[in-house]
């Protein structure tokens, strides 16, 4: 918003301009001073579009510290947002918080909104993921370790017995955790936990099932964790119109003729080929329709063979769907990289259902692909987000029927 000198008095943010901007003309009087002022002394208003949420956040703060508008009272200082940093360029990495940003390796997560409860989720991570947060690391067996080894939120590799493999595997679960994956973690800690019971290092097992049982009370709480601090700040600044938005970016993205207004997802889960499932999700208008999901126990599998799994759970939901003359999809989503892609389409040609458009979204770099083209697809970050969001409600909706499964035949 600028005066009538034309000098800017206030930056702000919204997925909606028009919510935004109605809101301070509704109910005059009860906004309080700083506001009515703003009102009475803004005379225009400008505004700039973003690919995402987060975009939009990081473009508030550099405008604000550029331009020092009048009625802004927060982000006015020379301080930027916080990013978690893993130092992955180095042998034993470490992990810390700060606010500069360099092309020096590190991975960087963010950015977080609120600084304390950024560190006080680390201190709760550090119990699960002990990397060092020290600057340096002196890597001798004489070397007296830090307080933290003690504690046991460090694993001391400045002592020198600290294996390199197990310290990357450390350094991988921390980093899976941050990307918001902390399913496909647990995942990862349950198939260690049935390793180590099988081996008969019933220790090892206990221990790995006790982290993951507070990893999933994190993950389920979804307040203290900072990957969902940030979902919550997408949330609040997407709404209805900004879901619609990205469906019509999704459509344009992928050649459509209008934005995908019923989207069916899938996803299986197993471990080791053993209690293996399938699973269905349907969004219509970016909302989760939970009546038409569906599960499946895969029957034709009793082997680790994720294609042949994906591919039985295909046939038996779009025969259906053909046999019984019901609504098709406008888009079908797999959980999966280009092999699950040529697959689906494959069983949908046989079943004369070619037309339904399908995509797939490999888990590792969050790559998007579509039929005909070996090189993922470039799209808009809220359009990817909203793709992601449906992919993690399939995975976790087979993981729950699964692990249904696996206690039943554990509790008989």
């Amino acid at each position: 918003m600028k005066n009538s000198k034309g000098e800017i008095v206030y930056i702000g943010k919204a997925a909606s301009l028009r919510e935004r901007v109605g809101s301070y003309f509704r109910s005059p009087g009860t906004h309080g001073a700083r506001i009515e002022k703003l009102l009475s002394d803004a005379t225009e208003l400008k505004y700039q579009t973003t690919d995402s949420e987060i975009a939009a956040i990081n473009l508030e703060c550099e405008l604000i510290k550029k331009y020092h508008p009048k009625y802004n009272v927060q982000l006015r200082d020379d301080k930027k947002y916080p990013f978690v940093k893993v130092t992955v360029q180095e042998e034993y990495p470490a992990i810390s918080v700060t606010r500069k940003l360099k092309s020096n390796g590190s991975k960087y997560y963010g950015p977080y909104t609120s600084s304390k409860k950024l560190r006080e989720t680390l201190k709760i991570m550090r119990i699960f993921f002990p990397l060092r947060s020290c600057r340096c690391i002196r890597k001798r067996a004489s070397h007296r370790p830090c307080l933290n080894y003690d504690l046991k939120q460090c694993l001391g590799p400045c002592t020198g017995q600290v294996k390199k493999r197990k310290y990357q595997n450390l350094v991988n679960e921390t980093c899976l955790f941050l990307e918001g994956a902390g399913e496909k973690l647990i995942r990862q800690l349950e198939k260690k936990m049935e390793k180590a019971s099988l081996s008969l290092k019933f220790e090892e097992a206990m221990k790995l099932r006790d982290k993951i049982k507070s990893l999933n009370r994190i993950i389920e709480k979804e307040k203290s964790t900072p990957i969902s601090e940030i979902m919550k700040v997408a949330h609040s600044l997407r709404g209805k119109r900004g879901v619609k938005e990205s469906l019509v970016l999704l459509g344009n993205a992928l050649g459509l003729s209008s934005p995908p207004r019923r989207i069916e997802a899938f996803d299986i889960s197993n471990i080791m080929g053993k209690e293996a499932v399938g699973a269905m999700v349907v969004f219509e208008q970016g909302e989760p329709i939970k009546k038409d999901y569906r599960r499946f126990k895969i029957k034709l599998s009793s082997k680790i063979d994720d294609y042949g799994m994906m591919r039985e759970i295909i046939r038996r939901h779009y025969g259906r769907v053909k046999q019984e003359g019901r609504r098709h999809p406008e888009l079908i989503l797999i959980d999966g990289g280009e092999q699950h892609l040529n697959l689906a389409t494959g069983v949908l040609k046989e079943l004369g259902l070619e037309k339904i458009p399908v995509i797939a979204i490999a888990k590792r770099l969050e790559e998007v692909f579509i039929p005909n083209k070996r090189e993922p697809l470039i799209i808009p970050d809220s359009a990817l987000y909203l793709i992601k969001r449906i992919r993690d409600e399939a995975h976790r909706f087979a993981l729950a029927f699964h692990r249904q499964l696996r206690t039943k035949k554990m509790l008989s």
